[in-house]
């Protein structure tokens, strides 16, 4: 190793050696030359945008009702593979606030699979299935994040209602039921099994679940 500044054992390794013994300060001195060196070769480093700042902005001027600034906030969160579910989400949300269902869907469909632990998007998903008439896949969706999670109260409601329009008295029940379990003061679950209870002639049990929906 005599007489040369790299090693055979590390290719990134630069070896540094005094002139005499004990020199030790133009050893120090030969370092310093050498970080110098470096640090005006490497291009200064670029700061990486903060996607939670971006992500938390985009939902700031959606409630503020800014579609547009929200949309360009999320779409710059989407290169962050740790929040692209969550983005977009929130891009399938402002499309569906824009009225575009199609695009609203398909971008529901992709949060789904960016994340198949995004229940909200799964939840939205079925949502916007339903409206346009896509019962059975809406309906398959709120029971897939029931699966995941039984207390997402949203989506029991969800269902319960949905098997209430289509008439599965029994079905629709133990669902609200089930979900009154979780969250007993749910308004849409209780107002939905108060017209259940209707429907079924227990009238004085209908009555209660609407006192306890608008108390």
């Amino acid at each position: 190793l005599r007489g040369r500044a790299d090693s055979p054992w590390s290719s990134s390794a630069q070896l540094f050696r005094q002139t005499r013994p004990g020199d030790w300060g133009g050893v120090l001195e030969q370092v310093s030359a050498a970080l110098t060196s470096l640090t005006r070769q490497q291009p200064p480093r670029q700061r990486k945008p903060d996607s939670s700042k971006r992500y938390a902005l985009g939902v700031s001027l959606f409630e503020q009702g800014d579609l547009d600034k929200a949309e360009q906030q999320f779409r710059l969160v989407l290169g962050d593979n740790n929040r692209q579910s969550e983005a977009l989400n929130a891009l399938a949300t402002i499309a569906d606030q824009r009225g575009m269902p199609e695009q609203s869907v398909r971008l529901y469909r992709q949060a789904v699979s960016a994340d198949s632990q995004n229940l909200i998007a799964r939840f939205n998903l079925a949502n916007t299935l339903r409206r346009q008439g896509n019962l059975a896949e809406a309906e398959q969706l709120y029971g897939q994040v029931l699966e995941q999670d039984s207390s997402f109260s949203p989506a029991g409601a969800g269902l319960g209602n949905l098997l209430l329009s289509l008439g599965r008295m029994e079905e629709a029940r133990c669902c609200l039921e089930q979900t009154l379990l979780h969250q007993p003061d749910y308004p849409d679950a209780l107002c939905d099994l108060a017209i259940l209870l209707q429907q079924q002639g227990e009238v004085a049990a209908a009555e209660a679940n609407l006192r306890k929906a608008v108390s």
